[in-house]
């Protein structure tokens, strides 16, 4: 147990050490300047510099509308261009490329706040502001552009500020904390309110919003472990549970956004966690026929069930579509009833965890009625929502179809900076060594139950809840992304770990217990080598072009895409059902 514990320690350091890379600052621009109509204004560097680009920290989510010019005054050309609106907390970059000492900034049509202004030189390194002189207003506040120079220091990555949908979630959690009209209202509000949580405990700043996912992570490894060990009665199972979460892109990549896709792999493998305390006994009850159940549930049982009813009502929260994953674990519950005849403490008691997970719901926009709406505003709401998602015609350059995810012919790319020579990018996927060993493995568990005849424990809870999580998403006609697979990562595992502890306990032969042994060494080893070679292009960390492109390997076509989706599921069937099952 001490040796276990150590292990899981070890697990743990390792993810927050290589989390913590890149991942967040304490200081963002704190005073700001607004554009009184046409502003335009020019800031001396001092001397004459080679300047690749300037950085400018979007405050809030107003439009920011400038010409930036090079050159000194009386003679000025211009050298680019920002026109941005909708961003928040949010450095943007202008490249420059040119050798000058002066930079002048015209304004057009602007209302957004600029938190601060950063020179980059043709090397990588900061320009000092010597001076910021306006042409047409006077405005002390001017000076607030170049007084926080510390709060970032090249390269400009997404460490100084947000990314991808953190623009939205972010904004949201600071309205909440204010008691303002909610900007994000088409997810349920917990994971904006957890994100609050963090800002209000470390004030505003990218560590702030991004550290209760991080801790959400780091709880999953020492979670997978207790949930491995008691689904397979083994501690090294376990330990092969923490280690691949450990070691998966998804798990890391979605610790450091602050959305709430990170809360809703928490909050659903704690549900099936609690879930299986309940099912193992009912399960093992009926002695794996549809049999009269022998004497009344253990307290504990009921208790798990209880609570894991009351976590889905925190995943409910958080996104929607983990209704999903709880229509997993209604199918589960009827196949333990009808092993043992325990329907009335066990209706009981999920009626008891649903009244208690809707109040968790309606608990969720208290910070939305204190913002000036009442109990039929939040009702109202709810069918705004599910408008919003079943309607929803956007295309995004980077959802995919839902049978691609597992196969990661398309990953997400969540962030991208040109660097001058150095590429920083954030890619949302899964660690192929884990994703596509699954797939052989997750076919053979969906083997074994068949052939039991839904006897075996271990198979039946690993494959029901993996397919019911993810071929809803087949009838769905609205733009999808890989991330919406994260539910499914711990069953992924799950059955790559069932096999693999086979594989070193099970066959009778010593010498095939040793190959065993070795080729889950070696699978291993490979799973933390995908890990260390995929890191830069999954942290930020600035690396060549040609590495990245190095770690592409399919080349997507829509021709593809549209072949296979037939192969999967019928159209008529998808016609049919694409209304009926909106991804929220």
């Amino acid at each position: 147990m001490k040796k276990l514990a150590l292990a899981v320690v070890a697990l743990t350091v390792i993810f927050i050490c290589s989390a913590l890379m890149n991942f967040g600052t304490f200081k963002i621009p704190q005073s700001g300047w607004k554009p009184l109509g046409d502003a335009s204004f020019y800031v001396d560097l001092g001397e004459s510099r080679g300047v690749r680009c300037v950085y400018v920290f979007l405050s809030d989510e107003q439009r920011v509308c400038f010409d930036l010019y090079a050159g000194a005054p009386g003679s000025w050309k211009r050298v680019g261009k920002l026109d941005k609106s909708g961003d928040f907390c949010s450095w943007e970059k202008v490249n420059v490329r040119r050798e000058t000492r002066f930079l002048k900034f015209e304004f057009q049509d602007s209302a957004g706040e600029i938190g601060e202004i950063l020179v980059v030189s043709d090397d990588g390194k900061k320009i000092g502001v010597q001076a910021i002189i306006s042409l047409n207003e006077t405005n002390e506040s001017l000076s607030h552009l170049i007084d926080e120079q510390d709060v970032a220091t090249p390269p400009i990555t997404q460490k100084y500020g947000t990314y991808f949908d953190e623009i939205y979630f972010v904004r949201t959690a600071w309205e909440h904390l204010h008691f303002e009209e909610p900007f994000e209202w088409t997810h349920p509000p917990l994971s904006k309110l957890i994100i609050a949580f963090g800002i209000l405990s470390f004030g505003m700043c990218s560590f702030a919003w991004r550290f209760p996912g991080l801790l959400a992570a780091v709880a999953l490894i020492p979670l997978m472990l207790f949930f491995g060990r008691r689904l397979f009665g083994s501690s090294f199972a376990g330990l092969l549970c923490a280690f691949l979460i450990t070691f998966d892109f998804m798990h890391f990549t979605m610790a450091r956004l602050a959305t709430g896709e990170i809360f809703i792999l928490f909050f659903t493998t704690l549900m099936f966690f609690l879930f299986f305390q309940y099912f193992d006994e009912a399960f093992e009850r009926g002695g794996g026929d549809v049999v009269a159940a022998h004497g009344s549930l253990s307290k504990s049982a009921l208790r798990s069930l209880f609570l894991s009813v009351i976590v889905f009502g925190l995943a409910f929260s958080t996104k929607w579509n983990t209704a999903y994953s709880f229509a997993a674990v209604l199918v589960l519950l009827v196949l333990t009833l009808l092993k043992g005849a325990f329907g009335r403490e066990v209706t009981f008691t999920v009626v008891a965890g649903l009244l208690v997970a809707a109040l968790i719901y309606m608990l969720s926009y208290v910070p939305y009625m204190l913002a000036g709406h009442g109990f039929y505003d939040v009702l109202r709401l709810q069918h705004s929502m599910y408008v919003y998602h079943a309607t929803l015609t956007a295309t995004h350059p980077f959802s995919s179809p839902w049978w691609s995810w597992w196969l990661m012919t398309k990953p997400l790319w969540l962030y991208f900076n040109d660097l001058n020579g150095k590429v920083s990018t954030i890619v949302c996927m899964g660690n192929p060594m884990i994703w596509w060993a699954s797939i052989p493995f997750m076919i053979m568990t969906l083997i074994r139950l068949v052939r039991s005849r839904f006897s075996d424990k271990v198979s039946v809870f690993i494959t029901i809840p993996f397919f019911l999580q993810w071929l809803p998403y087949a009838f769905i006609s609205r733009c999808l992304f890989i991330y919406h697979f994260i539910s499914n990562i711990p069953f992924m595992i799950f059955a790559t770990v069932y096999w693999l502890n086979w594989l070193c306990v099970g066959p009778s032969h010593p010498s095939l217990r040793r190959l065993g042994k070795v080729f889950v060494a070696a699978f291993l080893i490979a799973v933390v080598a995908f890990f260390v070679t995929f890191y830069p292009i999954i942290s930020g960390i600035p690396v060549s072009p040609e590495y990245r492109e190095a770690l592409r390997w399919f080349e997507y076509k829509e021709e593809t895409k549209a072949w296979l989706g037939w192969v999967f599921v019928s159209i008529p069937l998808r016609s049919y059902f694409r209304h009926l099952l909106p991804t929220i």
